[in-house]
């Protein structure tokens, strides 16, 4: 919101490290910025366009699985081998994939309404300030962390913004402060008038700045521990077979095959399942919900961890099973 920002305060318990995992974390976020400031949308549409694939996969994924069963790997014919691998890895994988590819989108495209925010916030609550001039005598920032912290006890400051001359905020102290469970991941600023140490306003984003709040940690801070951290990047690795399957079975079609009256006759030994949707979709629902709620349980606190790696590691246990099977 404009002037001098300090972070990172001394009690501040999220600290960096130099470790790969946060390296990584940091190139993601510096790909991304570095693709908003100069305009480009190409990351970001990138995400939009793997959210349609995918939605588009769940549309076409019931009429392929009529006559067979979930978890069949039949291997008639090597497209039919690589699409039944497309499927299974597609409803393994879906929840992470979507929420992952929704949330980048989001938090690409997310900024000009996030800014259209703030500015109706400023012109709203700072009205009476516009004539004033530059506070010269101005509280010190432990003071504004003070008042701030009574204001609001429950909740952990994050972040301060001085009023400088030239910026936006020129009166205030805006005052970052973080919850807990939920609400860590929401920011709710408080502004501290510079001249009487007073409190302005305490800003409650409304739901659908909070919806947009939470495309960062959904996309970047729910997997802390290391079993998480170890289940994402086998989620990750099974996305990727997932789209090299599909993409090789797309190629495979066009390619001439030989042994095609042979493969047919063999496709069909394999004695079909007439399936109703409801057995098509019973158990991918099911597998989609546990990994929904894998992902997503952690952002309400550490004491979801355990279940939460538990969740994501029913599905990743399914795939093995069937691969053994097959």
């Amino acid at each position: 919101m404009g002037g001098a920002v300090y972070t990172e305060l001394e009690y501040l318990t999220n600290e960096r490290t130099g470790c790969y995992t946060n390296k990584g974390h940091q190139l993601s976020v510096d790909l991304a910025c570095c693709i908003i400031e100069k305009g480009y949308g190409g990351f970001g549409a990138m995400c939009g366009l793997s959210v349609v694939a995918l939605l588009s996969g769940i549309w076409l994924y019931a009429p392929f699985m009529k006559n067979i069963s979930f978890g069949t790997i039949r291997s008639s014919h090597r497209r039919i081998y690589w699409m039944d691998w497309h499927k299974l890895l597609g409803i393994a994988t879906l929840s992470w994939a979507v929420l992952l590819s929704l949330s980048g989108f989001i938090f690409i495209f997310a900024g000009p309404v996030h800014n259209a925010w703030n500015e109706s916030i400023r012109k709203e609550f700072l009205i009476d300030y516009q004539d004033k001039p530059f506070p010269v005598h101005r509280i010190s920032i432990d003071e504004a962390m003070e008042v701030t912290q009574a204001a609001l006890p429950d909740r952990r400051i994050t972040g301060i913004e001085v009023p400088q001359e030239d910026g936006k905020m020129r009166w205030h102290y805006t005052v970052r402060t973080q919850g807990e469970g939920w609400g860590a991941h929401l920011n709710k600023p408080v502004w501290v008038d510079a001249s009487t140490g007073k409190v302005t306003a305490v800003i409650q984003q409304p739901w659908y700045i909070q919806t947009i709040s939470m495309a960062n940690p959904v996309h970047f801070s729910n997997h802390d521990t290391l079993p998480l951290k170890i289940l994402w990047f086998i989620t990750d690795a099974l996305t990727c077979i997932m789209i090299i399957t599909g993409i090789y079975a797309w190629f495979v079609k066009f390619r001439p095959n030989k042994g095609n009256a042979a493969n047919k006759l063999q496709a069909k030994s394999v004695p079909p399942v007439r399936q109703s949707s409801r057995q098509i979709w019973l158990l991918p629902v099911v597998i989609i919900l546990i990994t929904l709620f894998g992902i997503i349980a952690p952002l309400a606190g550490k004491e979801f961890n355990t279940i939460s790696a538990v969740a994501l590691a029913i599905p990743l246990v399914l795939t093995g099973y069937y691969w053994l099977r097959s």
